[in-house]
């Protein structure tokens, strides 16, 4: 057997795995929701982690890059 064809039949095998998963994962969803009531997924406001992760990367980020930056937002 070539690689080509090892290559594609290795692909299509991992896509058809990853189907299965999905769709044993979407019957758990379902019957979950069938015992338990609609599934509710919590907001959570990720601003404050943004900026925080901004910040620590400009004080990290080297000074040539810090000079682009402010050249071209001006600041």
């Amino acid at each position: 057997m070539s690689a080509t064809r090892k290559y594609a039949a290795a692909f299509v095998l991992t896509l058809a795995a990853l189907m299965v998963t999905l769709a044993m994962g979407v019957a758990y969803l379902n019957t979950y929701r069938m015992v338990h009531g609609s599934v509710s997924i919590p907001q959570i406001d990720v601003v404050p982690y943004i900026k925080e992760g901004a910040a620590l990367l400009w004080k990290v980020a080297p000074s040539g890059l810090r000079l682009l930056v402010a050249a071209l937002f001006q600041l």
